[in-house]
């Protein structure tokens, strides 16, 4: 929120002068009675006819406000999913930090959705494919990571189960562990690299099973 909130808003006045902002163009500073009143953006102002010499009471005030609010809000969010897609927990939260209230943002949560600009669903089947192909991790680090953006238990192992089967699961445990193991040719002790490549398939999110069928099955392709 701008500096704009913590001014003090009249119940009611004569608009006495608007004039563009300095730092943000698309906002319009607007004065009742000679005095700052509040700053709304330039289509705000277009929707509700605002012109010098307009007499406003609480209500239209408190109306412009809300209008304003709701274009701020929007620009929030979608400057957030300009980095990456997220998912309606993560916009919810960015909201609430950035101080809209509930209202508000439960009314840009339905726009977005209605954009397609949030899909939870997509977004979960988008990540499972990137981390597990792409970086290997397995299910447990993929469940615990999209827990924390706001999915639900539901809805990743619905998508582990469209996206990563066991025998894909396996293939990429396989292809990290080969990468890994490269890195341990200096270690001597068959036990110290065996512990060592388990613990490394651990921190990527793979079970106990996996990691111990895929040391295996890297021993018996490279037999002491």
């Amino acid at each position: 929120m701008t500096n704009e909130s913590s001014i003090k808003v009249p119940d009611a006045g004569t608009i006495t002068a608007m004039q563009r902002q300095q730092k943000n163009r698309n906002r319009i500073s607007v004065f009742l009675d000679d005095v700052f009143a509040f700053g709304v953006h330039q289509d705000v102002l277009l929707q509700h006819m605002l012109y010098v010499g307009l007499r406003l009471e609480q209500p239209v005030i408190q109306e412009i406000q809300q209008a304003d609010q709701l274009i701020r809000a929007k620009m929030s969010a979608i400057s957030y999913l300009s980095y990456r897609a997220r998912t309606e927990h993560e916009i919810r939260g960015k909201l609430r930090r950035d101080g809209f209230d509930e209202s508000v943002r439960n009314t840009v949560i339905e726009r977005l959705h209605e954009l397609s600009y949030i899909n939870d669903e997509s977004f979960v089947l988008n990540y499972v494919r990137d981390r597990l192909n792409r970086k290997g991790h397995g299910p447990i680090r993929l469940k615990s990571d999209l827990r924390k953006l706001g999915i639900t238990k539901e809805q990743v192992d619905k998508a582990l189960s469209e996206v990563a089967d066991a025998n894909n699961i396996l293939d990429k445990a396989l292809e990290q562990a080969r990468k890994r193991i490269k890195r341990l040719q200096k270690e001597t002790d068959p036990y110290k690299k065996r512990r060592k490549l388990q613990n490394f398939l651990l921190r990527k999110g793979h079970t106990l099973d996996t990691a111990r069928e895929v040391v295996e099955r890297l021993e018996q392709e490279h037999p002491h």
